[in-house]
Order: structure tokens, then C-alpha cells, then sequence
């Protein structure tokens, strides 16, 4: 079974956005942030913006903060939050029906 969690934000290019566990533990240890600190506060703007830099750093890990920040300029700041929340939404699916009966392989 395939799961296709990418999500494409239009910046100079199509770019790809996807929320890996790699990711995620650089953006966590980056903001020093836990997941619990994630559930409970939520996710703000600055919170968004940096996940999304750090998912554009998966497919070009050599972008500067300050590149991305040029980047995220090229669309509105409701776009980014909608992607940003898309991304991790897409990260989440299980494409399984019960979750808990799910298995590493």
C-alpha cells in the first residue's frame, strides 16, 4: 500500500512538502520543542513557517534560513498555513482503517 503524503506548494517551483520523521525530529530539537509541547500549544505562524522551511530543507538541505524566508514571500501567508496544515495532516494518515492494530514490516 502506498501512501502518498506530499503536498506541493507553488513557490519559484512546484516544491515538495513532506513531513518526515527526519524532519520532524530536526524542526523539535531546532525549536527545542517536544511533541507533547506541539500538541498542547499549537501551531502558530512561526511555528508553521519553520516546519515548512525545514520540510524544504528535505528535498534541498542546502537552503539557507534566510532562502527559505525569500521563498515564503513568493505566496500569502494564509497559503503557507493551509499547505503547512495539509502537510502535517498528510503526515498523520495512516491509510489504515484501525490504526491500533497497525505493524512496523
Amino acid at each position: 500500500m502506498e501512501n502518498n503524503n506530499v503536498v506541493i506548494l507553488d513557490l519559484d517551483r512546484p516544491r515538495e512538502l513532506k513531513l518526515t520523521h527526519k524532519t520532524m525530529k530536526r524542526f523539535l530539537k531546532r525549536r527545542n520543542l517536544s511533541m507533547e509541547d506541539m500538541e498542547s500549544g499549537g501551531m502558530n505562524y512561526e511555528l508553521m513557517t519553520d516546519l515548512i522551511s525545514e520540510m524544504l530543507r528535505r528535498e534541498e538541505p542546502d537552503l539557507t534560513e534566510a532562502q527559505c524566508d525569500d521563498l515564503l514571500d513568493m505566496v500569502p501567508i494564509g497559503v503557507l498555513m493551509e499547505k503547512g496544515a495539509q502537510a502535517i495532516q498528510a503526515a498523520f494518515e495512516t491509510g489504515i482503517e484501525n490504526p491500533t492494530e497497525a505493524k512496523a514490516v
